[in-house]
């Protein structure tokens, strides 16, 4: 038997045949299902390429067995290291996520996420082997948030709010209008409803609530409706989305919408309560010790089989 040569493998892979028609080109000579997000081809690419580093630092050493490159073509050696890869970055992506949740479990109206992944399956270039002919690779697909509201938390601030059942408050920002369901507000200095953060919260007819010097009794009623003592000011925009897995999480609990949503009419409301975050810290908590399980045991099995192949070319370059 002659010696093994690194510089015959390769690791491009070809799609199967289902996929045929239904594809655009992916990084690394992978083809891609339509639909992939941008951050998940990154994060699969990236795993990839980490794949590609290795067969680099494989093609580096010294060997002189060129004539055995197109007998070797056809059986790359790195298909057990880039499926750990792909999957430990998944893994690796489970962890932020599940770390996210734990540290907004406290945060007001938080909801908390869930990463969706997908199977990608390509096609070797090895031909048929005992488990078939495909590779199965892990692609981090979409981030689902779970809309199921949090527990009502008494405060007793006359400004606090809690929206009971569906819908989000309106906020006005410098970027333009955003919705939250974080309803701890305050007063600016011209008496105007605010958020914590300081943006205008906007009541029916897209116009702000303003509060004058003279008004010390706060209301809010079941309805949205904002009075004091010297009669009402207006009632609070309430608006519900079809699907609220469009909006799109910006900053300080604010929640952009591709397209604006449709005000309600009978919105429900509590005030001095707080909506407290959907996060169930013991799951979360369980769920981060298993990824982080098995996360260590994917890196561990990487480095088996990094050393696996670093003692077969030792045997074989002799």
């Amino acid at each position: 038997m002659g010696a093994f040569c690194p510089r015959a493998v390769e690791v491009k892979c070809a799609a199967p045949a289902a996929f045929a028609g239904h594809e655009r080109p992916g990084a690394l000579g992978l083809v891609l299902p339509r639909g992939v997000g941008v951050a998940g081809k990154r994060r699969y690419a990236g795993a990839m390429a980490a794949g590609h580093r290795l067969a680099r630092r494989l093609q580096r050493r010294p060997s002189g067995c060129g004539r055995w490159a197109a007998g070797v073509r056809d059986r790359p050696m790195e298909n057990t290291l880039l499926i750990a890869l792909s999957h430990q970055a998944a893994l690796r992506r489970r962890l932020e996520v599940i770390a996210n949740n734990v540290a907004n479990m406290n945060t007001t109206g938080f909801k908390s996420e869930q990463p969706m992944f997908a199977e990608v399956l390509v096609k070797s270039r090895g031909g048929e082997t005992s488990r078939g002919d495909t590779l199965s690779f892990v692609l981090d697909q979409a981030t689902r948030r779970d809309t199921t509201a949090g527990p009502l938390i008494t405060t007793g601030n006359p400004l606090d709010v809690a929206i009971v059942g569906d819908g989000y408050f309106v906020v006005m920002t410098p970027t333009g209008e955003h919705v939250t369901r974080q309803g701890r507000f305050r007063l600016d200095d011209i008496g105007q409803l605010v958020t914590e953060h300081g943006h205008p919260v906007m009541a029916e007819g897209d116009q702000p609530i303003l509060f004058g010097p003279e008004d010390a009794d706060i209301a809010i009623s079941g309805s949205g409706v904002v009075s004091s003592e010297n009669g009402e000011l207006g009632r609070l925009r309430i608006v519900g989305f079809d699907n609220e897995q469009t909006l799109r999480l910006v900053e300080g609990g604010l929640l952009m919408a591709e397209a604006p949503g449709e005000d309600l009419q009978a919105p429900e409301v509590a005030q001095g309560m707080l909506e407290g975050s959907n996060v169930e810290p013991i799951r979360e908590i369980t769920r981060l010790i298993e990824v982080q399980r098995a996360y260590d045991s994917a890196s561990r099995m990487i480095d088996r089989e990094d050393e696996r192949i670093r003692k077969m070319i030792e045997e074989y370059g002799r």
